[in-house]
């Protein structure tokens, strides 16, 4: 972690993996006492992102996909299940999951530090994102071309762009969006 107290680790155990914390500050040279400052906190962990101090987001196998948890550094907290990919800003976490309705995830939201956490918009890829807001786009219909759209945590999203090809970018910070749009040609 930043403030080096904690590091994190990930070991194979009886066929899945078991996420752990040991407490660096304490460790000694004899290692045969240094067991009891390593900490399990969960198992069936695939992958986990340290967020800074001893907070952390990570990926657990279960029944109903991927589950996306939250642990703060004393308590685990479950996000959601079936969660495709996140993107995590200060205390706000975006998470797409795949329901299987068409081309497009389901974007959300969840703040770390309320609890709050809703729907936003159908979402096809994330170009962009911080704690304020996120900028993603999303498949039409057909699948042929998609519209640019940005949203806030708890709103829905706004539609900036419609008809774009599918290369597209875009930069919060900058306030700059780049993209294609094919030509329609007229018919004289």
């Amino acid at each position: 972690t930043k403030n080096q107290k904690y590091a994190f680790f990930l070991t194979d155990s009886e066929d899945e993996q078991r996420l752990y914390r040991v407490n660096t500050q304490k460790l000694t040279s004899n290692e045969s006492k240094n067991d009891k400052y390593i900490e399990e906190i969960d198992s069936g962990v695939t992958d986990f992102s340290v967020l800074g101090s001893d907070r952390i987001l990570y990926y657990r196998d279960s029944n109903s996909g991927r589950d996306l948890n939250f642990y703060d550094g004393k308590d685990t907290k479950e996000i959601d299940s079936n969660v495709e990919d996140q993107y995590h800003s200060g205390n706000v976490v975006y998470y797409l999951r795949d329901e299987g309705d068409d081309d497009n995830y389901e974007l959300y939201y969840y703040n770390l530090k309320t609890g709050k956490h809703g729907d936003i918009d159908e979402c096809i890829e994330v170009a962009d994102y911080n704690e304020n807001e996120i900028l993603y786009s999303v498949s039409d219909s057909n699948g042929d071309t998609y519209d640019i759209c940005k949203a806030k945590p708890g709103s829905e999203g706004t539609k900036i762009v419609s008809d774009v090809a599918s290369y597209w970018d875009g930069n919060l910070d900058a306030g700059v969006i780049s993209y294609k749009r094919e030509i329609k040609e007229s018919k004289s």
